[in-house]
Formats: C-alpha cells, sequence, structure tokens
C-alpha cells in the first residue's frame, strides 16, 4: 500500500494503491517455474533409464505441463487485479480496481451523490450514472479507513457545495 496525501483549499489530493495481488503473480510465476525445472530435472536424470515406462512419461508430462496451464489460466485473472490504485487529484478521482484493466475517471464537479458501503463505494453523477468502486482487494484495515475516509471528505465537501448553492 502506498499512500500519498496533500490537503489545501478544501480540495483532497491522494493516492492509495494496493499492490497485494502483485504478490500473488510474482509467487505463480516462481512455482510455474520451479515446477517446470523439477520436471525438466526429471526428465533428463531417468530419460536414458525409463525410456518405455508410460506412467514415468505421463508423470513427467503432467510435471511440465500443469503448471503452465495454471499459470495461463490465472494470468488474465491477476493481471487485470494488479495495479489497483485510487487517485484523488484536483479536479478528478481517478480509479482502477478488480477485475477491469481500464482506469476511469470521475470528474468532481460531476459529482451529486456518495454512498459509503462495506466492500464498496457508489459514486452518481450528474446523469445519473452510478460509478461503484469495489475496494474489497484493499485488505488493510487501515487502508479501506483511508479509502472511506477520503470519500467521506469528498462527500462533505460536496454537502458544502450543495449548501452555498441554496
Amino acid at each position: 500500500m502506498k499512500n500519498k496525501i496533500h490537503q489545501s483549499n478544501n480540495l483532497l489530493i491522494d493516492r492509495i494503491e494496493n499492490r497485494a495481488i502483485d504478490k500473488y503473480w510474482k509467487s505463480l510465476r516462481f512455482s510455474m517455474i520451479v515446477l517446470i525445472i523439477l520436471g525438466l530435472i526429471k526428465f533428463f536424470i531417468g530419460y536414458p533409464i525409463k525410456l518405455t515406462g508410460i506412467g514415468w512419461w505421463i508423470d513427467t508430462l503432467l510435471l511440465v505441463i500443469s503448471p503452465i496451464i495454471y499459470f495461463s489460466k490465472f494470468q488474465k485473472l491477476l493481471i487485470n487485479r494488479s495495479n489497483q490504485f485510487i487517485d484523488w487529484s484536483i479536479d478528478t478521482i481517478t480509479y482502477k480496481l478488480k477485475n477491469d484493466n481500464s482506469q476511469y475517471i470521475i470528474q468532481r464537479e460531476e459529482i451529486k451523490e456518495i454512498l459509503i458501503h462495506l466492500n464498496r463505494i457508489e459514486v452518481t453523477d450528474d446523469k445519473n450514472q452510478m460509478k461503484i468502486l469495489d475496494i474489497s482487494d484493499f485488505l488493510d484495515y487501515e487502508t479501506r479507513i483511508k479509502i472511506k475516509s477520503n470519500f467521506e471528505i469528498e462527500k462533505d465537501n460536496l454537502l458544502k457545495q450543495i449548501a452555498t448553492m441554496v
């Protein structure tokens, strides 16, 4: 988790990042490489001796091929969930959260309503389009409190803005 904050003129400027999934990604790659190396070592050590045994061939091929299959299966999932962040800048809130590889931008002046839930933040804009920020991958308690606190500040600024308009 990386966290920077600066607050001036009632505008919150902050960035919160989640790198927990990156650790899983690195361990998956490491495991795959180790299993392939073990399979190749088994192949080269036992090759002259077990050339005719079908069970040995199946076992060796499974040891080499199974990590490649698992790696390809989880690669897309982990890549989409890596490098998650929420960035509060002067005019916008930019975020990239789980299960999506795209960055999204919310213009601060277009925010109409903010609802804060346990695992998600709902932001509604002037066009009644709801953006749902799923923060369930932010596992650290302090990080979640910080995210919710930042959106509470945004909500308070929004209410003050509405009060001055009336």
